[in-house]
């Protein structure tokens, strides 16, 4: 920011003080930072004197003239405005220059983001163009941007002629969330990204249920993982009184894991499933939650035979 020489022509009268000038230069300047100028120039002068008109050699008109000025030229990035004002006010001179045909923005330009996610973004900025630079409020168009569920960070500026550009890194899900609301598509951050309407739609991504889920997105997935071996078989996956996990396979069986360290009860299970096909039995659940050891719990069909072998039911009985 920078100022001119300010001029005071004291012919007659009460004119301000060289020092006053300054201090509206200066005051002048401030204003054009504060609106986002990254550069500024403004001068201000006051005169004042007379005006005298003769006809046929005799004085026909004395007249006492007073000017006065203040002049701005404003830079926002490639763009140059200029104006002059001889009304000293501070919303004269920010009108003046915000007026100013240089400083309109025509046009927003998005940059690259999924179809879904673009048409959002232009209607949560709502903007009507033209309007001056000046009187964009580039923070808080960047809030409506970052309200969207689809939307992790956002960047608004205005560059090049007459354009604000709008730059955002999208959240991608990882998780499908069901609840009684319905389907929730959620981000690593346990973020809602907005309704999923179908779980077909997102084949790919794992389900889960339960309140509290949306809180340990990164515990779910580390349990995920560690079902790799069973990826194809895994049904979704619960959190129970939002203290711990069950993993439900396509098969029907739970595998029931404790409030701690549930990956690697996941990997015990999948190293007993590996050496003794443990998910392929007639089993109802896998209770992990006993340290000690894996509580098997059978199917009423598996355990309604069991006992038959057993002669706990006789023949009389089945």
């Amino acid at each position: 920011m920078s100022s001119v020489p300010v001029q005071s022509d004291r012919t007659g009268g009460d004119l301000p003080e060289a020092s006053e000038l300054e201090r509206l230069v200066e005051q002048a300047l401030a204003l054009a930072k504060s609106e986002g100028a990254t550069a500024a120039e403004a001068g201000a002068s006051v005169a004042d004197g007379l005006s005298v008109s003769v006809r046929g050699g005799e004085v026909e008109t004395v007249e006492y003239q007073r000017d006065r000025s203040l002049a701005i030229t404003v830079f926002i990035g490639q763009r140059t405005g200029s104006a002059a004002t001889s009304d000293f006010r501070d919303e004269a001179v920010r009108d003046a220059v915000a007026a100013h045909p240089a400083l309109n923005v025509e046009r927003v330009e998005l940059g690259p983001m999924s179809p879904g996610v673009a048409p959002l973004v232009r209607a949560a900025l709502d903007v009507r163009m033209p309007v001056s630079a000046m009187n964009l409020d580039i923070a808080a168009l960047q809030d409506k941007v970052l309200a969207l569920d689809a939307v992790k960070s956002a960047s608004l500026r205005v560059e090049g002629i007459g354009v604000l550009r709008v730059d955002v890194v999208e959240r991608t899900p990882v998780l499908l969330w069901w609840t009684d609301g319905g389907l929730h598509l959620l981000d690593a951050e346990g973020v809602r990204m907005g309704a999923a309407s179908e779980r077909s739609d997102w084949p790919d991504l794992p389900l889960v249920s339960g309140v509290g889920a949306d809180r340990e997105v990164a515990q779910a997935l580390e349990v995920i993982a560690r079902a790799r071996p069973v990826a194809d078989q895994i049904r979704g996956l619960v959190r129970v009184g939002e203290r711990r996990w069950t993993l439900v396979l396509r098969n029907g069986i739970e595998i029931m894991l404790p409030e701690s360290d549930a990956p690697a009860a996941v990997s015990r299970v999948m190293a007993l499933h590996a050496a003794e096909h443990l998910l392929k039995r007639d089993l109802a659940a896998v209770d992990m939650r006993d340290r000690r050891r894996p509580i098997l719990r059978l199917t009423p069909e598996a355990l309604y035979e069991l006992r038959k072998a057993r002669g706990v039911i006789g023949e009389e009985d089945a």
